[in-house]
């Protein structure tokens, strides 16, 4: 893919902290008035909150509970800005760090989806210079019922004034949302789902997937692993450290190739450690049958690109009135010219017809002076 093209309608995304993963300690505090990029978000503590001195929404709910959150976006920028407020359920990426993305499936089946029960009721938010706003974010557990832990997070996206053609740095908070109903101990488990070649944005990988099928998050502490191929018994291994896994998500771990992933049999043996002191053995042989580019879906999944969304359907409404206007201009130049050029013919005609008549009239004169000298001669 043409990277000139592809930076049309991407753009590079920075998470500017306030990262704050579900269990765990948060990766950056707020600090008012010293935010990089002209805002910070906060939360106003739920009555359901477990613990207020945390500083995302860690919520124990009942069946049929309804409340409202509140998000506070502070805009300590000179200027008024627009900004975008979304919810996605937890995910992990290939980095093996919780995302939250309203385009994360719910693939493992948590045992209720946190997004049937979030509305962000106001996605598009306009805050005056150096103030604030706060934004209701209603919660409606209805009937569901669950042990462990479900959850989600809250994304508020700065929205650019202009777009600059190529690569725009869009900044974002977020908060999380992490939703219990007991203290139901629930022990984490992973599952290998399969492994396929990939083509990466440059980087040649085999990924290998895996799954935590429990309703709980875990931290991990490394990863190793082998893959053999059976044609050459060439290695390639993987060594990672420190990880976090949201509760029901799926995540790749990647295996670098120099070069495209070639086809054939290969062997897996992979073992994953968490901190909790749990560990689990994959092995797997497997074959490689075809190599997937898969660019744009890889940066998105990153979070280093944002999703093309395609032209709004106004403008295809414009572009095709605007073909058709055109198409209706051009048709009436082409009956307009086709009737001068008949014209024209028609002119052209008349003229070589008079002019055939005046040439007739001057041999008919020719011929009478002729025969009038001839006349005169006899005579």
């Amino acid at each position: 893919m043409n990277m000139k093209k592809l930076g049309k309608f991407i753009a590079l995304a920075f998470i500017a902290t306030l990262f704050t993963t579900l269990p765990f300690t948060t990766k950056a505090e707020d600090k008012k008035n010293q935010s990089p990029v002209g805002y910070f978000i906060g939360i106003r503590p739920s009555e359901l909150q477990r613990d207020k001195n945390k500083t995302y929404f860690d919520l124990r709910v009942k069946p049929d509970t309804k409340t409202t959150l509140d998000l506070i976006i502070t805009n300590t920028s000179d200027k008024d800005a627009k900004f975008h407020v979304g919810f996605g359920r937890a995910g992990t990426n290939s980095n093996q760090v919780i995302t939250y993305d309203d385009k994360t499936e719910n693939k493992e089946k948590a045992p209720a989806d946190i997004k049937d029960m979030v509305k962000v009721t106001k996605t598009q938010v306009e805050i005056k210079a150096k103030s604030d706003v706060t934004v209701p974010i209603e919660l409606d557990v209805k009937g569901a019922k669950w042990d462990g832990m479900i959850a989600g997070g809250i994304t508020v996206t700065k929205v650019l004034e202009e777009q600059k053609e190529g690569y725009n740095n869009v900044y974002s908070y977020l908060k999380a949302l992490a939703l219990t109903q007991n203290d139901t101990k629930i022990t984490p488990e992973l599952k290998l789902n399969g492994e396929k070649g990939v083509a990466n944005f440059g980087y040649n990988q085999i990924a290998v997937n895996l799954s935590n099928i429990e309703p709980v998050a875990f931290e991990l502490e490394k990863i190793e692993g082998t893959i053999t191929s059976e044609k050459d018994n060439s290695k390639v291994t993987v060594k990672k450290g420190e990880g976090q896994v949201a509760p029901n998500s799926s995540f790749d771990v990647l295996y670098d190739y120099k070069e495209v992933v070639p086809k054939g049999w290969y062997n897996l043996d992979m073992w994953v450690y968490a901190k909790n002191g749990q560990k689990w053995h994959f092995t797997n042989r497997f074959e490689i049958k075809e190599v997937k580019e898969n660019y744009v879906d890889a940066m998105i999944q990153q979070g280093l690109m944002k999703e093309d969304k395609g032209i709004p359907w106004w403008m295809w409404l414009i572009a095709g009135l605007l073909l058709l206007l055109l198409f209706f201009l051009f048709f009436i130049l082409f009956k307009r010219r086709k009737k001068e050029k008949e014209e024209e013919k028609q002119r052209a005609q008349m003229k070589e017809l008079l002019d055939a008549k005046e040439q007739e009239k001057r041999e008919k004169e020719r011929e009478r002076r002729k025969a009038r000298r001839s006349g005169e001669a006899q005579a």
